[in-house]
């Protein structure tokens, strides 16, 4: 059975909506198109783009996905302050994940990250969602939960971490341990609203065991714009041996 379908928006134009329940952490499609450089996205758009929408989703290496070339039906996914989904970049694709459970003839929302560096392309560039917009600050437990309490590929996990991991790493370095992870505002904080600023995010590892949550503060960067060096990973610094597991 399908999972979503593309109608009229309440909210804007056309959007996306389930067909069915949706469980918290269900990976929902992914986001197709071809994969470009902004300034062809751009030049393609002014000339044949469609008004009042804007089908292009920016990489963290520069790259952009131009969803109205081979494009599929989460082009159409509206912006909310506070989704229901989110947009996960793992090795240059870019993912739709759900944050919660969703109700059948629910529509499902991302949040567009509005960090632009380019004044040509400000305009356009604002409407498109950009993913992996955030860095790892640091990871800690939720008041009252014991380090010993954690499942043991949690516990690998967070020893893999580091601070500076993108949002793609993070979600990289979890499958390695056989865990999907999500990341959303933690409570009412509305989360890092601006390059350099750190906001308070709620960590949730789907294990085998049940969802683990752990509290990851994490600082907004700008996009990286697309250069002809190769773009360098973060890496992670020398562990010290008196670290514990989590930082």
């Amino acid at each position: 059975m399908r999972r979503v379908i593309v109608r009229q928006s309440s909210v804007h134009g056309k959007g996306v909506f389930a067909m069915r329940q949706l469980k918290a952490g269900e990976r929902v499609l992914e986001y197709r198109g071809e994969i470009t450089s902004w300034r062809e996205a751009v030049r393609r758009h002014r000339r044949d783009g469609v008004d009042g929408h804007t089908f292009l989703f920016g990489l963290s290496d520069g790259r952009v996905i131009d969803g109205s070339r081979g494009g599929n039906s989460a082009r159409w996914l509206n912006h909310a302050c506070a989704p229901n989904c989110e947009a996960i970049e793992d090795a240059g694709r870019v993912f739709i994940d759900t944050l919660r459970e969703i109700e059948a003839g629910e529509e499902l929302f991302i949040e567009y990250q509005l960090a632009v560096d380019d004044p040509l392309d400000e305009d356009l560039r604002r409407q498109s969602a950009m993913a992996d917009t955030f860095e790892l600050v640091a990871l800690g437990l939720p008041a009252g939960f014991a380090p010993d309490a954690l499942p043991d590929a949690v516990k690998r996990f967070v020893a893999d971490c580091w601070p500076g991991m993108s949002r793609a790493q993070l979600v990289a370095r979890a499958r390695q341990h056989a865990l999907q992870l999500s990341l959303r505002a933690a409570g009412g904080n509305p989360g890092a609203t601006a390059p350099g600023d750190t906001g308070l995010f709620s960590l949730t590892l789907l294990a085998g065991g049940g969802p683990v949550r752990l509290i990851a503060p994490l600082r907004r960067v700008k996009p990286r714009r697309q250069s002809a060096r190769p773009v360098k990973a973060s890496k992670p610094p020398a562990r010290d041996p008196r670290q514990g597991v989590l930082f």
